[in-house]
């Protein structure tokens, strides 16, 4: 993943991550508690959900699907817009990490 686009969109990734941090730390005493004092829920999904996408993208180097055969191809191959779609696995979940309106409930 190494088009201008991708770069873009992994960065995206990270800057959802840093506002997910950021954000949690701002709203962790408006987030209903039960009788304990613990927050009921997470507000998006946590960061350390991220281990799940590494966990994929290690299953398909272990495979061999890199650099060429990186599933689900390249978009737009040769022009500005070039990009691998599995990038956008990434932005997804970036999304979801700081949805205000996506809740994890806590085990």
């Amino acid at each position: 993943m190494r088009t201008p686009l991708d770069h873009f969109l992994l960065t995206s990734f990270a800057l959802c991550g840093l506002l997910r941090l950021a954000r949690f730390n701002i709203t962790t005493d408006s987030v209903p508690k039960d009788a304990n004092g613990k927050a009921k829920y997470f507000e998006g999904l946590p960061t350390p959900t991220s281990l799940g996408i590494v966990s994929l993208i290690s299953y398909w180097v272990s495979q061999g699907w890199i650099h060429d055969q990186i599933p689900f191809g390249v978009f737009a191959e040769g022009s500005i817009l070039e990009f691998h779609p599995a990038a956008l696995i990434f932005v997804a979940h970036g999304c979801l990490m700081i949805s205000k309106t996506f809740h994890v409930p806590k085990p």
